[in-house]
């Protein structure tokens, strides 16, 4: 899952692709992917954290629930906590892969007075915001591939976790 650039940038960006001029915007964008995806090994032990922390009822609302039900379950519990986690890392990952001095460039090129908010402060939170979602994305993902084939999927699943 791509994160895009967020708000008035993404408008910026399309209307400069069809004469070529996009190159800044898109490069940005790719930094900002960079970063999110450098920064989500932070996730990990929130995650797992949340679903050591099932309660009986957790798992029962996660059986009886939608295809999905088990994503919003861990999304309810983790959101809050996984944005707050990753933030410094997505934001010392922006730095490392220069995003946030490329925000500031395109946004004095192509957005000065467009953008009201601090440019650093916009594409952190939006590379958050992008990376929680992309987590969930997939999240959501395997849990309906599971649940359309669960004898498969859980046999995948033990062979990753105990070899063979």
């Amino acid at each position: 899952m791509r994160i895009g650039l967020p708000g008035v940038l993404v408008g910026v960006q399309s209307r400069l692709r069809p004469f070529g001029m996009s190159g800044p915007l898109d490069d940005l964008e790719l930094r900002v992917n960079r970063g999110a995806e450098a920064a989500m090994p932070a996730a990990k032990k929130l995650v797992v954290d949340a679903i050591r922390s099932m309660t009986i009822e957790d798992a029962m609302s996660v059986l009886r629930g939608d295809d999905t039900a088990a994503t919003q379950l861990l999304r309810s519990k983790t959101e809050v906590g996984l944005k707050q986690a990753l933030s410094p890392y997505v934001e010392s990952a922006l730095s490392d892969a220069g995003a946030l001095r490329a925000v500031d460039s395109v946004v004095n090129r192509y957005a000065r007075g467009l953008v009201d908010a601090e440019p650093r402060d916009i594409i952190i939170t939006h590379a958050v915001d992008g990376a929680v979602e992309g987590l969930f994305h997939y999240v959501a993902s395997e849990e309906l591939a599971i649940r359309r084939d669960p004898v498969k999927r859980t046999s995948e699943i033990l062979r990753k976790v105990f070899g063979g």
